[in-house]
């Protein structure tokens, strides 16, 4: 049987749009595809390895500092360009997140379908997710790209002055909204900008363990011991192998949405989040006698993912040959994809934001008794939604 089959078209009236060139077109017609769980299934795991890349990416370039993106915000964000996208631009896109072969229609309708799914996959879990695309005043946007938009993002598309802080106040003001406050000033200037999709997610939770709080001391990637408070829990489930040591614990009221940690025996280096490592452990991770330890994680990372896109293949759209036209008949590539992450981590839970917006230009303690495991050395991270195991955040702490 096929795993997508086309529903009855959505036809649309024009949308809002905040740019001073109207265009008079029909009304657009927007095809829904019917996403079955295998299929999820398949894009979220495309998703999660097209977020393991970027990260070993961004690690790559971080200069051993402490790092955090969000993977899935900058999928949707950059599907939100390739929804834009003609040629090969389209197809460099969509083979970097994972997508080959796919029709925008399937990864529209795929994104539509997760962002519904994840925000009410646990009633003590927040999940949010919003989109928006900011054209300036110059830029003549095509109507069937801001309405496709609409209904596959639910991005409302927004007129703006880029060559004042006309754009940029907008824009931060409206991720910070998003973000609760947590993600501000991610855009610092847009000269040059004449278009911005912008992506924001925001992730709340409780604990479903009981946890305390300890004094203890972590070694950073330079040797360096220093005295921090760290989260304390007997519920967690952990497996071990000679390289590896293995932790997961539970948010919200039903698990549907796990934290997972891994760290080797080495304390001189950045952990990679080798997701063949972290598959098996799953299956062997088991409550037993023993406690963990962890620091809490209170730290944030911004950074230009640009460079990081440019490594797994996404180079059409950063130059003079990238094809926008179904964005705009007016020549634009991608100049910046800025991603700001930060992320709160304690004995409570865990809150934690990213705000991605890809810019555009126009071309011209503890038990004695128990065994104990203690992530006091740098470890990988990551929170995913355990049912469709679409992973939300990944980062490192070094330092």
């Amino acid at each position: 049987m096929k795993a997508l089959n086309f529903l009855a078209p959505i036809f649309l009236c024009s949308l809002l749009v905040g740019c001073d060139k109207n265009r008079s077109e029909s009304p657009i017609e927007v095809e829904i595809v019917n996403v079955s769980s295998q299929t999820k299934a398949v894009f979220a795991e495309k998703t999660n390895d097209f977020g393991i890349r970027l990260f070993d990416a961004a690690q790559a370039l971080s200069q051993n500092e402490n790092v955090i993106i969000s993977p899935l915000s900058c999928a949707w964000a950059m599907s939100m360009a390739a929804m834009g996208a003609e040629g090969d631009t389209y197809s460099e896109i969509v083979n970097a997140l994972g997508y080959s072969g796919k029709t925008k229609e399937e990864v529209g309708s795929f994104s539509k379908a997760v962002i519904s799914e994840l925000a009410s996959a646990d009633e003590k879990a927040v999940l949010e997710s919003a989109n928006s695309i900011w054209a300036d005043h110059s830029l003549d946007v095509k109507k069937s790209y801001t309405e496709s938009a609409s209904v596959y993002y639910d991005a409302l598309t927004t007129g703006v002055d880029f060559a004042s802080n006309d754009g940029k106040d907008k824009i931060n003001s409206w991720i910070s909204e998003s973000t609760h406050g947590i993600v501000n000033d991610v855009v610092k200037q847009t000269d040059g900008w004449v278009l911005a999709l912008v992506n924001t997610l925001y992730f709340k939770s409780t604990w479903n363990i009981s946890t305390g709080v300890e004094e203890m001391e972590f070694q950073d990637i330079d040797g360096k011991k220093k005295a921090c408070k760290f989260l304390m829990t007997n519920q967690a489930k952990a497996a071990e192998s000679e390289d590896y040591t293995y932790v997961s614990m539970p948010f919200g009221t039903n698990g549907s949405f796990e934290f997972e940690l891994l760290m080797t025996n080495d304390c001189t280096k950045p952990v990679s989040m080798d997701m063949s490592v972290v598959s098996d452990f799953r299956k062997e991770a088991a409550n037993g006698d023993f406690s963990f330890a962890m620091p809490f994680l209170m730290f944030e990372c911004s950074t230009d993912l640009k460079e990081a896109l440019l490594q797994l293949g996404i180079k059409n759209a950063f130059d003079m040959r990238a094809q926008f036209g179904a964005i705009s008949d007016e020549s634009l590539y991608l100049s910046q994809v800025l991603q700001s992450s930060r992320i709160y981590l304690d004995e409570k839970g865990a809150e934690a934001a990213s705000g991605t917006v890809v810019g555009a230009e126009l071309s011209a303690g503890i038990n004695p008794d128990r065994k104990h495991i203690v992530a006091d050395h740098p470890f990988a991270f990551l929170i995913r939604n355990v049912e469709t195991n679409t992973i939300l955040f990944v980062g490192q702490k070094v330092k």
